[in-house]
Parts: C-alpha cells; sequence; structure tokens
C-alpha cells in the first residue's frame, strides 16, 4: 500500500483528523512532562559579553538578562535563616573575608558526598537544604556553592553561583564573591580556598582569558603541600579552557520572578565559544514538542473545516423532497 493510500485511510474523515490532532497535542503535552522531568534538561542557555560579568556592583548587580537585586535580598524574610548562621559565624565580615568564613564553616558541617536534592531539581527548598546540610547532611560542589552564594546574599554582599564548564571535561560550580580591594573573586568552597590571576586578582572571565597565570591559595593558616597547590592550579586550567555558566539566582534563591520562561526551568548566562549546548535527547525534545503542537493544532483545524460541509450534506438530506434551502432560508415548493 502506497503512502498516499495510507495517509487517504488515515485522514478520511473529520472525525479522524480531529482525533489524529488531538492524539498530536496529547503527545506534545506528554513530552513536556518529560521534559521537565529532567534535571538539567530544561536549561536556557544565553550568550552573554564577558564584560557584562565583570561590571562592578552597585550592590545590585546583572549579567546580561540576570539580575541579582542585592539590597532587597539583603531584607528578604525568607533568607532570615541563612542570615543569623552568616551574622553568628562570620559577624560583620565583608567580600573575601566573608566568603573564608563561611566556606570554612561550611567544610566543617558538611562532609563530601552526594546531597538528597540539589538546586537544579523542581522540589528544591532553600532553607530546608541549607538545614539539612548544616545538620551534616553531604554534599557537593553545587551543594556548598548555592549555600554560600545565599548566605553571602542575605547580608548584602554580592555573590554569584559561577559553572566553568570545559570542552571535553567534567565541569565545577563555584561562587564568586565581589571584594572591594580585588574586585570579583573566584570562591571555591570545595577546596576550601580561591583562585586568582594577574596581579592576584581576577573574576571568572577574566580567568578565562588568560588560565596560565592563575594561581589556588588556601584559606586559613593550615599549611597546603606544593603538590597540592599545583594539583589545584592544574585543575582550574583545565576547566578553564572552556564556558562560564551564570545560573539564574531564582534557581538557588527561590525569590522574586523567574527568568526562563515555561517550560524552562532556569536561565544561565553563558560567556566563551559556543560549544556548549543541551543534550541530543533535550534538542530532539524541544523541536518535537512544537512540531507536534503544531500538527495537532493544523489536523483539528481541518477536521473542523471538513466536518462543516458534512454536517451541511446531512441537513440537506434531512429535509422534505418538496423543500429547497435557498440562503439559509426554506421556502415550500410552488
Amino acid at each position: 500500500m502506497s503512502l498516499k493510500n495510507t495517509l487517504e485511510r488515515l485522514f478520511r474523515t473529520s472525525t479522524a483528523l480531529s482525533f489524529w490532532g488531538l492524539g498530536c497535542l496529547g503527545a506534545a503535552l506528554a513530552l513536556v512532562l518529560v521534559l521537565k522531568s529532567l534535571p538539567y534538561s530544561t536549561v536556557r542557555l544565553v550568550p552573554v559579553e564577558a564584560s557584562q560579568a565583570a561590571l562592578r556592583p552597585t550592590p545590585d548587580f546583572a549579567v546580561g538578562q540576570l539580575s541579582w537585586p542585592v539590597t532587597a535580598l539583603a531584607e528578604a524574610p525568607a533568607l532570615q535563616p541563612f542570615r543569623e548562621t552568616m551574622r553568628a559565624t562570620c559577624g560583620d565580615a565583608k567580600g573575601l573575608a566573608a566568603a573564608a568564613c563561611a566556606t570554612s564553616a561550611l567544610a566543617k558541617r558538611t562532609p563530601v558526598g552526594n546531597p538528597a536534592t540539589e538546586f537544579v531539581n523542581v522540589d528544591f527548598d532553600p532553607v530546608a537544604h541549607f538545614k539539612r546540610h548544616m545538620a551534616g547532611a553531604p554534599g557537593h560542589c553545587l551543594t556548598r556553592s548555592a549555600i554560600l552564594a545565599t548566605e553571602l546574599l542575605s547580608v548584602g554582599i554580592p555573590a554569584r553561583v559561577v559553572q566553568m564548564v570545559p570542552a571535553r571535561a567534567k565541569g565545577h560550580t563555584l561562587v564568586e564573591v565581589w571584594d572591594d580591594a580585588m574586585g570579583w573573586t573566584v570562591v571555591d568552597p570545595s577546596t576550601g580556598g580561591y583562585v586568582t590571576g594577574a596581579a592576584r586578582r581576577g573574576s571568572a572571565v577574566e580567568l578565562l582569558v588568560d588560565p596560565a597565570v592563575i594561581e589556588w591559595r588556601p584559606f586559613g593558616s593550615a599549611p597546603v603541600s606544593t603538590a597540592a597547590s599545583e594539583a589545584y592550579r592544574h585543575h582550574f586550567q583545565s576547566l578553564l579552557a572552556g564556558n562560564l555558566l551564570y545560573p539564574e539566582p531564582w534557581l538557588y534563591l527561590r525569590l522574586g520572578k523567574r527568568a526562563a520562561p515555561w517550560p524552562f526551568r532556569g536561565q544561565y548566562a553563558r560567556v566563551g565559544p559556543a560549544f556548549l549546548a543541551l543534550g541530543p535527547l533535550q534538542e530532539l525534545l524541544l523541536w518535537a514538542i512544537p512540531g507536534l503542537a503544531l500538527l495537532g493544532l493544523a489536523l483539528v483545524a481541518m477536521g473542523w473545516r471538513r466536518s462543516v460541509p458534512a454536517s451541511d450534506a446531512a441537513w440537506e438530506k434531512a429535509l422534505r423532497p418538496d423543500v429547497r434551502r435557498v440562503g439559509g432560508l426554506d421556502f415550500p415548493q410552488s
């Protein structure tokens, strides 16, 4: 049987057209649910210029379409648990000193391990997440970075989560904190130190330009071997061979308006070459969903248009033979 004959049989009647149209719409909805069930599937990547990520905060700041209202966050009631912990642990410390203090406290309370949830999950609750890890639940770089950035923002210190994603290796999640003396500084709450570039300073975008000169420097007075420092330095150099991603703050704060439009769960500002994209499954779903939805609407519309002449024909057949229909009005035959 030819394709033409098969299609004619499938779409012979208006009812069949409507049935297949509704089926396509249902399939599109099902694919949306599948897409949203994948933790990283609904990430929207938006390229931004490196200069936008290097701007001085006032203390509010933005990276492309993403904004961090630091002044408002410093007074947000929802962040009170973070604020109380920061004040009790680090007092009025600012900038890099505050990040160092909070990082040390995190390292003491949160062992390395896989957490029960991450800020990319649908049901993420920042306060519950924070209390769980302060009580000793394990976590990794995503866990500690989300907590550290939120703690700093809760007391009015400009900070943001940043992800270093190389082209051919696993990425790493860190925090950038604003320090009046050093500018934006990359802090790694997982290794307990910070990364600097030329002239002992450097934001993530500055490190991305010249990774050869970077250094990893530990917090605290505990000695670190030269071999360990070199290993960390080489690790960060490999991470800087790719993209920088800035997740929208709503993901780890769950406050304010989400930047990503539905069905995207989160928007990420991307700095660097456009090699980073969603996986093949996500790309397929993002194309298939609107395609199925449009096809479904078209089939339903075709079915409706075909049903109108059919209903007129049925009406004509039901009329008495001696009655003809003119302009929608019935007149008896004379």
